[in-house]
């Protein structure tokens, strides 16, 4: 029922489409509606926005296209289910950004700048002679506090200049952190406690009069989904549940045309098995090949390679993963475009290597062993990369 011609395998791999297949045009056709330019091209699948004074988007973390589609084919999701089987419901497919991690993604869609313009290219990044977490703001060799706030300002702040109210609905315990207050710049947010209080929050955030842009964030099926899997019996629950908050959200929203609610995630999740799991300062050699720890993710990491050592390290990861320069990962686009600032090129070092689909890429922190996850994602494989749009016009 559910097709994507970006992907028919979970673990193809998948560039991300920028010029008009991705979630960087999802994010330009939107505000391109309400007369903010991002100087991206527009997404090709048409959203039916003629007439639409209020665009509520709803993004649900992890929920890519390839798990949606196996708990909708399971019965998990009977009222999205139905919504598109009897045509209530438009769906299509588009890609993340690269790497398919939330930091990066969700930065694409609050600034409507690919990730070579907004410099937030992954969970951690080089930064100078260190490895920065962006998540946490925090230097990961040293533990102190560091702060490198994305390089782009939000699409919000560009709304408001044309008139555009817009409202963030995020859990309460976002309120008040650094991210939300950069991510958010120019929204006005409305915090929620539970998927049960989802539903009044954005019915409250859409309400008003003017063109308006609310846009949600449900962040439990990707910590569900790390925990256990995104084809576990947890994750089955987790989209149960959301099935039933966004049936409930559609009901609560006018039925007279003016609301276009699109349903979307930053990026897909795909299974991986712990023993599978790559501990890289464990693969015989590597650390003596590396100039410091790596960066980036568990799916994808950049690493700083000793002089004469490139050959050793491909050698070394071959069975784990796909290595790569990482002057060719910028030329080939995976970032979205030249770097708009050559400090850029340093963060994703000098090689750049890809998890096999079902593999991770594990580095010790400096106080803890890595953690092993059930599920994840940051990488190229289909699963994590294509992510529907679903798109509900009452």
């Amino acid at each position: 029922m559910l097709h994507s011609d970006l992907a028919t395998r979970p673990d193809q791999p998948v560039r991300p489409h920028h010029d008009g297949r991705s979630i960087l045009n999802f994010v330009t056709s939107i505000a391109a509606h309400f007369g903010v330019r991002t100087g991206h091209a527009p997404l090709a699948t048409h959203l039916p926005l003629t007439g639409v004074s209020t665009v509520v988007l709803v993004v649900a973390d992890g929920l890519g296209h390839f798990p949606l589609k196996q708990h909708l084919r399971a019965g998990h999701l009977p009222h999205l289910e139905a919504r598109v089987a009897d045509g209530g419901a438009l769906y299509s497919t588009m890609t993340s950004t690269f790497p398919s991690s939330t930091m990066t993604a969700m930065t694409t869609l609050h600034t409507g700048a690919a990730p070579a313009q907004h410099g937030w290219l992954g969970t951690s990044v080089f930064e100078g002679t260190t490895v920065l977490d962006i998540l946490r703001q925090r230097d990961l060799l040293s533990g102190e506090a560091a702060r490198l706030p994305p390089a782009t300002g939000t699409v919000y702040r560009q709304l408001a200049a044309a008139g555009v109210t817009a409202r963030a609905v995020t859990p309460a315990s976002f309120e008040g952190t650094l991210l939300n207050d950069w991510y958010y710049d120019g929204a006005t947010t409305v915090p929620y406690d539970d998927l049960t209080d989802l539903p009044d929050a954005v019915a409250r955030a859409a309400a008003g009069g003017g063109p308006r842009y609310v846009i949600a964030y449900w962040p439990d099926f990707d910590t569900v989904s790390h925990d256990h899997g995104p084809y576990s019996r947890a994750a089955a629950d987790a989209a149960h549940a959301f099935d039933a908050a966004f049936h409930a959200l559609l009901g609560r929203l006018p039925d007279d045309g003016s609301v276009l609610t699109l349903l979307t995630a930053d990026h897909g999740q795909s299974s991986t098995p712990a023993p599978l799991a790559v501990h890289l300062n464990a693969v015989p050699g590597l650390c003596d090949m590396l100039d410091g720890p790596p960066a980036g993710e568990t799916q994808v990491r950049y690493l700083r390679v000793r002089p004469g050592a490139e050959d050793d390290v491909h050698a070394a990861l071959r069975d784990h993963a796909t290595v790569l320069p990482a002057a060719e990962a910028w030329a080939a686009g995976l970032f979205g475009g030249p770097p708009a600032q050559e400090a850029f090129l340093e963060r994703t070092g000098d090689h750049v290597a890809i998890a096999y689909h079902g593999r991770q890429l594990l580095w010790p922190a400096p106080e803890h062993a890595p953690r092993v996850w059930a599920g994840t994602h940051g990488g190229w494989a289909a699963e994590q990369m294509v992510v529907p749009l679903v798109m509900v016009r009452p």
